[in-house]
């Protein structure tokens, strides 16, 4: 990753939930979040759901990319693409950001990585992709100072 990954990050920078870029990954159909539930909109979420979910084989970052091949057709030609997660803590949802990654830099060419760390943290961690010297764990917040977190920052690729 050092060779090819330079890890931008800025202050106050907050991921972003969701691929960016000619996706026809947004719902049809949208409700405030106080309307009455209706059975008929859960039905056509659950039927878009079924007709467009591609099934991942792993979130292993050292396991086959190929099914993560789909990226590349709802990323389309953009130049961001933000990975977000329902929650910092579980080991899964950053080691399948790990293999997202991994195939953006691999398959598609990108060299940057955002992450929710301020300034002064950024350009430690960036000195080190760049150098290999220091801490990553240093570098990181409590909520991103996780094994995940530093093998992706830490892993070439």
């Amino acid at each position: 990753m050092k060779k090819k990954m330079v890890i931008a990050m800025a202050a106050s920078l907050i991921t972003l939930t969701s691929f960016t870029g000619n996706t026809t990954a947004a719902l049809k159909a949208e409700a405030s979040i106080g309307a009455p539930y209706n059975k008929n909109q859960q039905a056509e979420q659950i039927k878009w759901l079924e007709d467009h979910a591609m099934p991942l084989k792993s979130t292993d970052p050292t396991a086959s990319l190929h099914d993560l091949k789909p990226l590349k057709d709802m990323v389309g030609s953009a130049a961001i693409v933000g990975i977000g997660e329902a929650t910092h803590g579980a080991h899964e949802v950053f080691t399948m950001k790990h293999r997202i990654v991994k195939y953006l830099v691999l398959g598609m060419g990108f060299n940057a990585l955002v992450l929710e760390e301020g300034w002064d943290r950024a350009l430690g961690l960036d000195r080190f992709v760049l150098t290999g010297k220091g801490d990553p764990s240093q570098y990181l917040t409590p909520v991103f100072n996780t094994k995940e977190i530093i093998d992706l920052v830490d892993t070439p690729i």
